[in-house]
């Protein structure tokens, strides 16, 4: 049996959407005091998904997967 589906905004939820929006691939912000210890302990129960508005071009999920090189 498969696991439920977990959907995670990325802007504000996944990290401190604090600055202004500067366009897709420009993240300032840090991401979110513990987003990975929540997302692995997640992970075991959940398929995990993080969306955003960010993700209408590649250059725009690059930015988002760059952002757990910030720890």
């Amino acid at each position: 049996m498969s696991k439920p589906i977990l959907c995670l905004d990325f802007d504000g939820v996944c990290h401190l959407y604090i600055s202004k929006w500067e366009g897709s691939t420009i993240i300032p912000d840090p991401p979110v005091d513990g987003l990975y210890e929540f997302l692995i302990k997640s992970s075991k129960y959940f398929q995990i998904y993080i969306y955003s508005s960010r993700s209408d071009t590649s250059e725009g999920i690059e930015s988002m997967k760059r952002l757990s090189t910030r720890l």
